[in-house]
């Protein structure tokens, strides 16, 4: 994901629906490791 989230900053404006799925998808990947990390330590 990092590599992905770090061409987040180069986007264009006309880039904007592109750059809102690139942060939709890292939010959604952040949580999905924070969920995994609740469980294990469970």
């Amino acid at each position: 994901m990092r590599p992905l989230a770090d061409t987040r900053p180069h986007l264009r404006p006309e880039d904007a629906e592109l750059a809102e799925r690139i942060d939709a998808l890292t939010r959604h990947t952040d949580q999905l490791r924070r969920d995994t990390h609740d469980q294990r330590s469970t």
